[in-house]
């Protein structure tokens, strides 16, 4: 399958410290906070943050993500997919209502 391949900004002797790659058959959203893109990401909690340095960067990879998601997944996948996406929706929804209580 396709993956984004990332790498943490912090390095140690000019290697990243942690590296990997998310298929993009597992993102269940993306998101543009205005700060950094979240990626939602099945079997994490919590979301994975892109740094980039212009507002610019942040909308084209969103999008791209975006685009990649509806291009990438195959039709067979897709049911199962959405289902996962709208139990991950209905999580974080779930989540602020709790952090909005006990505040």
């Amino acid at each position: 399958g396709e993956a984004l391949h990332w790498a943490t900004l912090e390095q140690r002797r000019g290697q990243p410290v942690e590296e990997g790659q998310v298929l993009m058959s597992e993102v269940l959203g993306v998101r543009n906070t205005g700060v950094v893109v979240e990626l939602s990401v099945m079997g994490f909690t919590q979301p994975f943050s892109l740094d980039f340095s212009t507002a610019e960067e942040r909308n084209a990879w969103t999008r791209y993500v975006e685009l990649a998601m509806q291009v990438l997944v195959p039709e067979s996948d897709r049911a199962e997919l959405d289902a996962a996406r709208a139990d991950h929706r209905h999580r974080e929804v779930e989540e602020r209502r709790l952090l909005n209580e006990e505040r």
